[in-house]
C-alpha cells in the first residue's frame, strides 16, 4: 500500500494559519508532540477549537517543498507562524541558543562515523535528491542575499583565539588537494584582487610568514613553470624596481642572483 503524504494547516478559531506541516496517515491530526509555541496556541484557544485543513501531494518530496513554499507566502502575508524552521526535509532557518550549540558541540567531539554509516549517507545522496538540494540553495542565494552577507561580513576580524581553532581544525585537510581550479575561476578571483591594496600590517605579517620558508624542489619548479614568459607590465616594474631601492642584500642571495642570471644567458647562447 502506498503511503499518503500531504501537507496541513493548523488555525486559530476564523480560519487563522498558525502552523504549517508535512506528514502522512493521521499526523495533521495529533495536536500534543508539538513545539512549545505550537502547544501555546492550542491551550489558549482549546484543541476542539483548532482546525485542520489536509492538501494530498503526489510524493514525500512534493509534501516537503509545499511546505517550504507555504510557510514563505504565510510569513509574507503576515501570519505569526509557530513553526520553528523553514520547513522541508531538514531544519533551515532554527536558530540554537548559545547553551544548545555549545552541548551539541561538546557531543560531536571525537565522534567517528563508521563506514557502514558513511555508506548509508552516501546511498541516500541520489542524483535527484543532489539537484533538488543544489537547486534549492542556488534559490537562496539571490544577488541580494550574497550582498547582504558580504556586507555583514566586511571588517570582521577573528580573534587570535578563533583563527587558532581555524588553524588547527584544517591541518592536515586533504579535501581539495590537486583540485584545479577552471580558468574562469582564476580570471575571477584575479579580477577581485585588482587594485587591493593591502595594509603595512598585512603586508609586514605576510613577509613574517614567508621568512625561512624552504619550498620543496616541485614547489619551486612550479613557481619557476608559471612565471615563464610572463612579460611584468612597465607599472608592475617601476614597483619592484622602487621597492628594490637601498635593500642590502647578503653575500647568499647575491650569489644565488648571479648564478641564476649565469644559468639564463647560458641557455640563450648560440
Amino acid at each position: 500500500m502506498t503511503t499518503q503524504f500531504y501537507t496541513y494547516l493548523h488555525c486559530k478559531p476564523g480560519a487563522i494559519p498558525f502552523y504549517v506541516g508535512k506528514g502522512c496517515n493521521g499526523r495533521a491530526y495529533d495536536l500534543s508532540a508539538r513545539n512549545p509555541h505550537h502547544r501555546n496556541v492550542v491551550n489558549k484557544h482549546g484543541a476542539e477549537n483548532i482546525g485542520v485543513f489536509v492538501f494530498e501531494c503526489e510524493s514525500e518530496d512534493d509534501a516537503f517543498e509545499d511546505e517550504r513554499r507555504m510557510i514563505a507566502q504565510l510569513r509574507r502575508d503576515g501570519y505569526a507562524l509557530t513553526n520553528m524552521t523553514d520547513g522541508g526535509d531538514g531544519v533551515r532557518g532554527l536558530v540554537h541558543a548559545a547553551e544548545t550549540r555549545a552541548a551539541m558541540s561538546a557531543a560531536h567531539k571525537g565522534v567517528m562515523l563508521s563506514a557502514e554509516h558513511k555508506a548509508n549517507i552516501s546511498a541516500s545522496m541520489t542524483p535527484e535528491r543532489r539537484a533538488k538540494l543544489s537547486a534549492s540553495t542556488s534559490a537562496a542565494a539571490t544577488p541580494e542575499r550574497r550582498a547582504q552577507l558580504s556586507a555583514a561580513r566586511k571588517g570582521t576580524l577573528h580573534s587570535i583565539e578563533t583563527r587558532a581553532k581555524i588553524s588547527t581544525a584544517i591541518l592536515g585537510n586533504a579535501y581539495a588537494l590537486g583540485h584545479k581550479q577552471t580558468a574562469e575561476h582564476r580570471s575571477k578571483i584575479s579580477a577581485a584582487l585588482k587594485g587591493v591594496i593591502k595594509s603595512a600590517e598585512h603586508q609586514a605579517k605576510i613577509s613574517a610568514a614567508l621568512k625561512g620558508r624552504i619550498f620543496s624542489s616541485e614547489a619551486r619548479a612550479n613557481i619557476s613553470a608559471a612565471q615563464q614568459g610572463r612579460v611584468a607590465t612597465p607599472e608592475a616594474r617601476a614597483n619592484m624596481s622602487a621597492a628594490a631601492k637601498g635593500v642590502a642584500k647578503s653575500p647568499e642571495p647575491r650569489d644565488n642572483i648571479s648564478a641564476g642570471v649565469k644559468r639564463a644567458r647560458s641557455k640563450v647562447r648560440p
